[in-house]
């Protein structure tokens, strides 16, 4: 049973007048219907269910950008990681593939171009994931966990290569220099722009699918 807005006294269901004091019950129910009206047009369900949400395209390139990185990174790694000068006369350069020779020289187990490996791959497989969900859904939230898994690939990579670096320049083998290769530096430089890249993606993501929770809600509301 319905109630006068006004006096709060019990009404009829189809009643246009309270009995009690008077009040105009078609006024109210012109009103609430010109609120609902409004705040419809102002929140479609299509801008809801259709429409992804605004800012996915800088998620989308930036994951794309996370993507190129772990390539690059893996790239890294066929390139020079060592570089040994013997005697002076003859330069020998070493890559990241051939880690039982690194170790030779640096006197431990080298297993950090396999780790660096394992980071650039993880890398490109959830980017790839990430890119492909947000480009069929925007951002929307669900894609944090590729972008975080993703993320995860970068900083393994970044600590191998950190640990890799500091190996080689800690070696010493008599009559022979060992030098840091360019494949170490870029695979270290792009795992670290592949992290920040996926960690701001990340963010966009999750900005993204908050302000699009507020608006179902909004929906909702009005719908209910």
């Amino acid at each position: 049973m319905p109630y006068c807005p006004n006096c709060g006294k019990q009404i009829g269901e189809t009643v246009n007048f309270c009995r009690s004091c008077g009040y105009d019950l078609q006024v109210e129910g012109t009103q609430a219907e010109r609120k609902e009206t409004e705040v419809s047009k102002k929140v479609p369900p299509e801008r809801v269910e259709q429409v992804k949400p605004a800012g996915w395209e800088v998620s989308f390139g930036l994951l794309v950008l996370g993507l190129i990185c772990g390539i690059m990174t893996l790239i890294g790694i066929s390139l020079p990681w060592g570089i040994l000068n013997v005697g002076g006369y003859e330069s020998i350069s070493i890559s990241g593939w051939n880690a039982s020779k690194l170790a030779d020289y640096v006197g431990s187990s080298y297993p950090f171009p396999y780790v660096v490996l394992a980071g650039s791959i993880i890398m490109i497989v959830f980017a790839l994931i990430a890119v492909f969900a947000v480009l069929n859904n925007g951002s929307k939230g669900g894609q944090r966990i590729y972008t975080q898994i993703a993320a995860l690939g970068g900083i393994i990579a970044i600590i191998a290569s950190i640990c890799a670096m500091n190996g080689i320049k800690s070696s010493h083998v008599e009559g022979v220099d060992f030098d840091i290769g360019n494949g170490v530096i870029i695979s270290t430089i792009f795992s670290v722009v592949g992290l920040i890249g996926f960690a701001i993606a990340d963010h966009m993501i999750w900005n993204s699918a908050r302000k699009q929770r507020a608006i179902t809600r909004e929906h909702k509301d009005v719908v209910f």
